[in-house]
């Protein structure tokens, strides 16, 4: 691809894509097909084909820039980076799931047998592992040199020589290690008497190997080569004849010295962006052909790769270049030169990718090719990545005609492609791969419309396109108009331009005036030359106009450039349908049939009258086909719901009923004829009918139910070259093979279920387009999707068509996706299944899934096998046959190895000492199926099987197939690995053996407190029980005598002993007191004060009689003499026989409520309680007692009861039950009352107050 044209074909990723930094120095695809990106700023990112993973912020693992990146014979990524004011760099190691530093040094190579080689200052160092799970183990080898000898490079030959380069105080250093003599030599040029002298300050930098055997070496203006017997000096700094003016340099040290081969033998020099070439004989500088002002005349850079099409590639700080190999060919001499006949055609010469084609930046650092055929640029503004040969190309046209929504495809017969796209249509030239608009006007109806009607049409939208005697015409989408008729344009190309025609419709009107347009969509009968109905009405097209046939039998012609309006048919046709012998079947909504023998001649001989034959049918409505038939065949009828054929179509009229359920109308019917006598012309025709819930097949004697399908509508059928049926729905795909029908849906591989086509390509695939998820390739075994991820233009496609150059065409709302399958039909391989000795793996359970192949067994394979055999598929969607590279990592060798498909089957290879592989075929007659790989010898260890396949011809592949799997170690070799586990177990079994020990003896323990803690409690209750017996025998066991008063008392305590009392006391003058107590706090200490104040009391009142001076003189002594911070609540009520009055003083109790009546009142008065300040007055109030009055004392437990709800009783509550207690109660029954109330509210919930009670009925 030209240079112009490759913008579309390029993207750019940066840091927000995932790199660690914007400059990418180096680019490296590992054996599993993960790319690596190197950075400037201390890390890596690496790319699975879908996302960036970025690895930085570690300085001891990165630093500064990625020098290199290569892959050890385990599967690990080793990593050079060095900062460039550093004078050593580190070497790092990716083992899988983590980045580990290894070393310094000052470079890093990889040789044959997959060992990482590190240089360093006076030593060179050998990194081994003897599996994938151990270290790498160094091993130095030192450099004997009087100063300090700086290793640059390490290069392993073809034949496994290891050749290191350097320099130290004296000048160059070249060492060679042969691994077979485990000795060094060092050839110091410097000494030698028969070379040039080389200036101390020059260096070996880089090495590299040509097509004999020689070996170059390069360094700042030195590049030598040796023969195997004497070095040659090819640039020293006496050769001015390459040395010219450098640019500037870029972001990375371009002077960084390189010296390349390409695949045919030529060596690349680059000297501080000087480029040259070897010729064979000469050092030649490369012409710039494409040079812009003031750019160099020769092209300053460096050679980067030569891509598998013989591409050379170069960067440099003006962009990406690449040259065709094939200008530069060997004459007789193998001397490389030019080709003299193409050195004038530049554009031919080479090719320029810059920022205008679509790089992310001119300054390229690194370009590499990956395995699937891009070519990736790393340069200071992140990579991108290239497809040179596109399978897939995308044309727009929205700048043309404002949309890139492509409706149909139509190629006509001159080989162009035409496209349907509102507002025009656009052409595509395949020999000039150009794609072309044309912008067609609205369609619009006369002149004489109004401006606002005009103002409301659409732009075009192409529905049918078709060709008329070699001209082709356009139909548009019909428009519905307000003012009650059908506008239909039809545009037929010319040289100039379009002719138009316009066809109005008239609808007809309701009996309420409403506007009926009809619902007929426009038939066309075939993409040349047809018959057209809209309307309901028959058209012809030729160069004259639009014929039309009449209601009468006459024809009428619509002019180029003219309008006519034409009425509704009464009897309009519905369905039509042109045979093989030039017979026009028409089907009319009144179920009427009409044939028209030899129409077309007599339209073109403009007949006045044209006469049908009307078929003796009603009511039937012909089935649709997809078959390639041309004979009108089946019908519906619609009265009786059955299927009826005709026999023979072309002899006789007789219908047949065909027996069994139709099921409605079919949606579509499939026609194939079978041959009955391989000798005879007889044939059985085989048509299975597509319903919306079965199919169901016809074999010439009744229909029968094959299949049961759920189906709302069709988009696209296909009946293969197989025989078998495709059916694109809205629901899915559904595969029919003659006896079952099954569906596909998103569980299958599609990302959508909604389908618009369906096509067979020249392979066999089955394309199908979908609405939102792309396009969907079927090549028998998995389905594939392509979406606008894989360079589709849209993910919304609506028709798939197939050129005659193999080519597919996706029309997709985003405009039209041109794809090569030959390009973009990259094979893979499926890993399907291991067998274990001959016997396949019994855990098929623990092997996952991954993209339909296995990727994963989870658990060991025993360590006992003899064999292992991976079998796999490769599959090519061009359905060709394959050859395969496959390699297993975790044997200790570095090599792919290679089998083609006509290789003969058992072929071996011996992969080390123990391993040896066989590649086997099973034969199924003649085809070569389920090819496997057996391998003998594998010991314990882990292991990843990589399998590619290659198309012949075709260097490109996708990424491999990998099966990860892991062999177990033999019993006796395990206790390595058991060995933390028993010690855990035994630790646990003695960590368990004291636990229980110290279990008995803390349970003896507990047992012995608990014996202690149960006497000690069962003499706290002895006490208690002592102290409540105390407490109850201070309260008095019967009310006073008075036949006055009816009193009755109680007090319940909330714990064993409580603070709560009551008592009745007898004062100096026959007075009656009742003291009704409240001690803060519970238990013993409430107990305690309750005991002091009840003494106390009785003395105070010993000589007085006033409630006042009472509680004042007890509040006296109770102060100094309270147990703890505490204080009494107390009520004191004296009660006068003689003149029924009540004297009464509170020291913070509850008030106490007088019953008159249906009356509750509080007697609110109250001071604070005893105990709690010194030197207190206190006041008192008197009131009459009148008969049947109840007064009721209590504490606060009584109002503060709480219930299951934690709901307090209250006094609004209390004061309520008070009021309804019969008058004629006695004081007994109202505390009973009282207390059965609160029990009642409070259910079983906890008490934690006390609670006393004391009534005074006046009798």
């Amino acid at each position: 691809m030209s240079s112009m044209f490759a913008y579309e074909q390029m993207h750019t990723y940066t840091v927000a894509d995932g790199l660690v930094g914007p400059i990418v120095p180096i680019i490296y695809q590992d054996s599993r097909g993960t790319l690596w990106f190197g950075s400037d700023r201390g890390g890596v990112s690496y790319f699975d084909g879908t996302t960036f993973y970025p690895f930085s912020g570690n300085s001891e693992v990165f630093r500064g820039s990625t020098i290199n990146i290569v892959e050890d014979k385990w599967g690990h990524i080793w990593f050079f980076s060095k900062h460039h004011s550093e004078g050593e760099g580190v070497i790092s190691r990716y083992n899988g799931t983590s980045f580990e530093y290894i070393s310094n040094g000052n470079c890093m190579a990889v040789d044959k047998d997959g060992d990482i080689w590190v240089g360093g200052n006076n030593s060179i160092t050998q990194f081994i592992s003897l599996n994938n799970e151990d270290a790498p183990q160094p091993y130095p080898y030192n450099i004997t040199s009087s100063s300090v000898a700086k290793i640059n490079v390490i290069y392993p030959t073809k034949e496994g020589t290891l050749w290191i380069g350097g320099n130290d105080a004296q000048g160059v250093i070249i060492l060679r290690f042969k691994d077979e003599i485990d000795a060094w030599q060092t050839t110091n040029f410097e000494r030698l008497g028969n070379l040039p002298d080389i200036p101390k300050d020059r260096s070996i930098n880089a090495i590299t190997e040509d097509q004999d055997g020689n070996l170059w070496f390069a360094g700042r203006e030195l590049l030598l080569r040796f023969n195997k017997i004497q070095f040659e000096e090819i640039v020293s700094t006496n050769l001015a004849s390459i040395q010219s003016t450098s640019s500037q340099s870029g972001i990375l040290d371009r002077g960084t010295i390189s010296v390349k081969i390409d695949r045919h033998g030529r060596i690349w020099y680059n000297d501080n962006n000087q480029l040259s070439w070897w010729d064979g004989r000469t050092l030649q500088r490369l012409r710039n052909y494409s040079r812009e002002i003031n750019q160099a005349f020769y092209l300053q850079g460096k050679f980067e790769i030569e891509d598998a099409w013989d591409k050379l590639w170069f960067a440099t700080e003006n962009g990406a270049y690449s040259f065709d190999t094939k200008y530069f060919e060997p004459n007789t001499n193998t001397i490389f030169q030019f080709d003299p006949t193409l050195t004038g055609t530049s554009e031919l010469l080479q090719n320029t990718y810059r920022v205008d084609n679509g790089l992310g930046s001119d300054n390229i650092q690194t370009i590499f090719e990956s395995m699937d055929g891009k070519i990736w640029f790393g340069h200071d503004n992140g990579v991108t990545v290239f497809e040179p040969q596109p399978a897939i190309v995308n044309h727009t046209t929205r700048t043309v005609l404002g949309s890139n929504s492509v409706r149909l495809i139509y190629p006509d017969s001159s080989g162009n492609l035409w496209f349907s796209i509102p507002g025009g249509i656009a052409k595509y030239l395949p020999n000039d791969e150009i794609l072309s608009p044309i912008a067609l006007g609205k369609s619009t109806i006369p002149a004489n419309e109004s401006l606002r009607n005009q103002r409301s049409y659409r732009r075009t939208e192409i529905i049918k396109i078709f060709e008329v005697e070699g001209e082709l015409w356009l139909m548009d989408k019909p428009i519905r108009h307000q003012d009650g008729f059908t506008l239909y344009r039809f545009y037929r190309r010319n040289t100039d331009g379009f002719d138009s025609i316009s066809i109005q419709i008239q609808a007809e009107f309701g009996p309420g005036g409403d506007i009926v347009f009809s619902d007929l969509d426009p038939l066309i009968t075939s993409n040349v030359n047809p018959w057209i109905v809209i309307g309901g009405i028959l058209f012809y097209p030729n160069n004259n106009g639009l014929y039309r046939l009449t209601t009468e039998g006459s024809v009428r012609t619509t002019s180029f450039n003219t309008s006519e309006i034409i009425s509704t048919p009464s009897n309009a046709i519905m369905a039509l349908y042109n045979d093989n012998r030039n017979r026009l079947w028409c089907y009319y909504d009144s179920g009427e049939i009409k044939r028209f023998n030899n129409i077309k001649s007599k339209f073109q001989q403009y007949s006045a009258s044209i006469q049908a034959e009307v078929l003796p049918y009603q009511s039937l409505v012909p089935i649709p086909s997809i078959s390639n038939t041309d004979e009108v065949r089946w019908f519906y009828n619609t009265i009786s719901g059955q299927l009826m054929y005709l026999e023979n179509p072309n002899i006789s009229n007789v219908l047949t009923e065909v027996p069994g359920a139709a099921s409605g109308k079919p949606l579509l019917s499939v026609q194939k004829s079978i041959s009955t006598n391989q000798n005879s012309d007889s044939q059985l025709h085989q048509t299975t009918f597509i319903f919306s819930d079965s199919i169901k097949t016809y074999h010439g004697t009744e229909l029968k139910n094959s299949a049961s399908v759920t189906l709302t509508n069709i988009e696209g059928a296909l009946t293969t070259n197989d025989g078998d049926l495709w059916l694109a729905t809205s629901q899915g795909a559904i595969h029919y093979d003659g006896e079952t029908a099954t569906t596909y849906t998103t569980s299958n591989g599609f990302l959508v279920d909604d389908l618009r086509d369906v096509h067979e390509d020249n392979w066999g695939n089955i394309w199908f387009a979908t609405w939102g998820g792309g396009v969907v390739r079927f090549d028998g075994d998995t389905f594939q999707s392509i979406t606008t991820k894989d360079g589709l233009i849209h993910n919304n496609v609506s028709d798939i068509y197939a050129s005659e150059s193999q080519e597919l065409w996706f029309a997709t709302e985003g405009g039209a996706t041109q794809y090569r399958p030959s390009l973009g039909a990259l094979p893979f391989c499926k890993i399907e299944s291991i067998s274990i000795d001959g016997k396949q793996h019994s855990e098929q359970d623990t092997i996952e899934t991954t993209k339909f192949t296995l990727s994963d067994i989870n658990s060991p394979l025993p360590s006992n096998l003899k064999d292992l055999t991976i079998n796999f598929k490769g599959i090519s969607p061009l359905r060709d046959e394959v050859d395969y590279k496959f390699k297993l990592i975790g044997v200790g060798k570095n090599i792919w190895t290679t089998y083609r498909a006509d290789q003969k089957a058992g072929s071996e290879t011996q992969i080390n000492d123990h391993v040896v592989a066989y590649f086997q075929t099973q034969d199924n007659g003649n085809r070569m199926i389920s090819p496997n790989v057996r391998y003998e010898g594998l010991k314990s260890g882990k292991y990843s099987f990589l399998i590619t396949a290659f198309r012949k011809g075709w260097p490109y592949t996708q990424r491999p197939a990998i099966l990860n799997f892991t062999i177990d170690q033999p019993i006796w070799s395990r206790w390595k690995r058991y060995l933390p586990t028993v010690v855990f177990l035994l630790a646990v079994a003695s960590l368990g053996f004291r636990l229980i020990v110290n279990r008995r003896q803390t349970a003896q323990l507990r047992l012995e407190m608990r014996e202690k803690e149960e006497a000690e409690m069962i003499r706290i209750r002895a006490e208690l029980n002592e102290a409540q017996n105390i407490q109850m025998g201070l309260l008095p066991t019967e009310p006073p005598e008075s036949d006055t008063f009816d009193i009755a008392a109680m007090s319940i305590p909330a714990t064993q002993v409580g603070g709560d009392f009551f008592d009745y006391l007898t004062l100096d003058n026959g007075l009656t007191a009742i003291a009704v107590a409240d001690a803060a706090g519970k238990g013993i200490r409430g107990a305690m004060n309750a005991v002091l104040t009840n003494g106390m009391l009785h003395e105070v009142a010993r000589v007085n009689n006033k409630a006042d001076i009472i509680l004042r003189e007890l509040n006296s002594g109770l102060s100094p003499r309270m147990y703890g911070p505490s204080f009494i609540a107390l009520n004191l009520a004296i009660f006068s026989d003689s003149d029924n009055t009540v004297d009464y003083a509170n020291g913070g109790q509850p008030y106490p409520i007088l019953k008159r009546g249906s009356d509750a009142i509080e007697i609110e008065t109250s001071d604070l309680p005893l105990g709690s300040r010194n030197l207190v007055n206190y006041e008192s109030t008197s009131f009459d007692l009148l008969v049947g009055d109840f007064l009721i004392f209590h504490t606060d437990g009584l109002i503060e009861a709480l219930n299951m709800d934690e709901d307090m009783y209250g006094t609004d509550r209390l004061k309520e039950f008070i009021s309804a207690i019969p008058d004629e109660s006695t004081a007994e029954e109202v505390i009973q009352m009282i207390v059965d109330e609160i029990q009642n509210f409070v259910q079983e919930a906890e008490q934690y107050d006390d609670l006393t009670l004391v009534v005074v009925k006046r009798v």
